[in-house]
Protein backbone atom coordinates (compact mmCIF):
# COMPACT_ATOMS: atom_id res chain seq x y z
CA UNK A 1 0.00 0.00 0.00
CA UNK A 2 2.77 2.33 1.03
CA UNK A 3 4.31 1.79 -2.30
CA UNK A 4 1.42 2.53 -4.47
CA UNK A 5 0.91 6.21 -2.39
CA UNK A 6 5.10 6.61 -3.02
CA UNK A 7 4.09 5.53 -7.04
CA UNK A 8 1.12 7.61 -7.55
CA UNK A 9 2.97 10.73 -5.27
CA UNK A 10 5.86 9.74 -7.91
CA UNK A 11 3.66 10.40 -11.08
CA UNK A 12 2.54 14.02 -10.11
CA UNK A 13 5.71 15.37 -9.11
CA UNK A 14 6.73 14.20 -12.69
CA UNK A 15 3.30 15.84 -14.45
CA UNK A 16 4.02 18.78 -12.44
CA UNK A 17 7.51 18.65 -13.25
CA UNK A 18 6.58 18.43 -17.22
CA UNK A 19 4.28 21.57 -16.44
CA UNK A 20 6.89 23.60 -15.21
CA UNK A 21 9.59 23.16 -17.96
CA UNK A 22 6.61 23.50 -20.67
CA UNK A 23 8.16 20.41 -22.60
CA UNK A 24 6.34 20.52 -26.11
CA UNK A 25 7.69 17.35 -27.48
CA UNK A 26 5.27 14.59 -27.64
CA UNK A 27 7.12 11.86 -27.05
CA UNK A 28 8.54 12.21 -23.79
CA UNK A 29 5.45 13.87 -22.55
CA UNK A 30 3.29 10.81 -23.72
CA UNK A 31 5.41 8.86 -21.96
CA UNK A 32 6.30 10.13 -18.85
CA UNK A 33 2.47 11.50 -18.45
CA UNK A 34 0.09 9.18 -20.66
CA UNK A 35 -2.82 10.59 -19.00
CA UNK A 36 -2.10 14.02 -21.03
CA UNK A 37 -4.34 12.60 -23.97
CA UNK A 38 -7.17 13.36 -22.84
CA UNK A 39 -6.66 17.22 -22.42
CA UNK A 40 -4.79 17.45 -25.87
CA UNK A 41 -8.37 18.28 -27.70
CA UNK A 42 -8.94 20.93 -25.03
CA UNK A 43 -8.79 24.48 -25.89
CA UNK A 44 -8.96 25.62 -22.40
CA UNK A 45 -12.33 27.43 -22.38
CA UNK A 46 -15.27 26.55 -20.05
CA UNK A 47 -15.25 26.29 -15.75
CA UNK A 48 -16.66 22.80 -15.48
CA UNK A 49 -15.11 21.50 -18.60
CA UNK A 50 -11.26 22.60 -17.52
CA UNK A 51 -12.00 20.75 -14.00
CA UNK A 52 -13.49 17.71 -15.49
CA UNK A 53 -10.48 17.70 -17.82
CA UNK A 54 -8.12 18.22 -15.14
CA UNK A 55 -9.47 15.88 -13.02
CA UNK A 56 -9.33 13.32 -15.29
CA UNK A 57 -5.91 13.54 -16.10
CA UNK A 58 -4.62 13.90 -12.46
CA UNK A 59 -6.63 10.94 -11.38
CA UNK A 60 -5.42 8.71 -14.16
CA UNK A 61 -1.66 10.19 -13.77
CA UNK A 62 -1.54 9.12 -9.93
CA UNK A 63 -3.19 5.61 -10.66
CA UNK A 64 -1.07 4.51 -13.57
CA UNK A 65 1.97 5.48 -11.09
CA UNK A 66 -0.01 3.73 -7.97
CA UNK A 67 -0.27 0.89 -10.17
CA UNK A 68 3.75 0.92 -11.17
CA UNK A 69 4.59 1.28 -7.64
CA UNK A 70 2.44 -1.43 -6.00
CA UNK A 71 3.92 -3.84 -8.94
CA UNK A 72 7.68 -3.04 -8.25
CA UNK A 73 6.80 -2.91 -4.10
CA UNK A 74 5.08 -6.47 -4.60
CA UNK A 75 7.91 -7.57 -6.55
CA UNK A 76 10.50 -6.45 -3.59
CA UNK A 77 8.05 -7.87 -1.39
CA UNK A 78 8.81 -11.48 -2.95
CA UNK A 79 12.58 -10.74 -3.22
CA UNK A 80 13.14 -10.02 0.42
CA UNK A 81 11.17 -13.14 0.89
CA UNK A 82 13.00 -15.21 -1.20
CA UNK A 83 16.09 -14.29 0.46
Amino acid sequence: MKSAIIGGITGLVIMFAIMASRVMDPSPLLFLWPSCVFGIGYNGQGGFDGFFVWSVEIGVQFLVYAAIGLGIGFLIQKVRKGA
